[in-house]
């Protein structure tokens, strides 16, 4: 399955039904502490269910922060949520625990950089 790359327009907008897709030739890693969804160029969609959740992970600038948008099963008028740092993927994998969503993870992390 291909990766798809989309913007934080694209994500809030309800852009879904189209097949958006980015090549990215090089990702800039950021480590700078608390970006904002408005920070974020291209995000990596992670999970998809058309209607009811997006899981998304920054690409460009390419950081440990997770954008989860789920206008139909959030509890609060607030539809996404963000997570960042270190356990920002367990925290992810936490929420999405309490709807039946897993996902696959990898364990081994490539550094792209050196």
């Amino acid at each position: 399955m291909a990766t798809r790359f989309i913007s934080s327009d694209e994500i809030f907008n309800h852009k879904f039904d189209k097949n958006y897709c980015q090549h990215i030739s090089s990702k800039n890693l950021q480590t700078t502490a608390d970006p904002r969804v408005a920070d974020i160029a291209v995000w990596e969609e992670i999970y998809f269910k058309p209607g009811v959740i997006g899981v998304y992970a920054a690409w460009d600038p390419y950081c440990e922060f997770y954008l989860v948008y789920y206008p139909v099963l959030s509890e609060t008028n607030f539809h996404s949520l963000t997570f960042f740092g270190e356990d920002a993927s367990d925290k992810v994998q936490n929420l999405l625990g309490k709807y039946d969503i897993q996902l696959a993870t990898n364990n081994i992390w490539v550094d792209e950089t050196n």
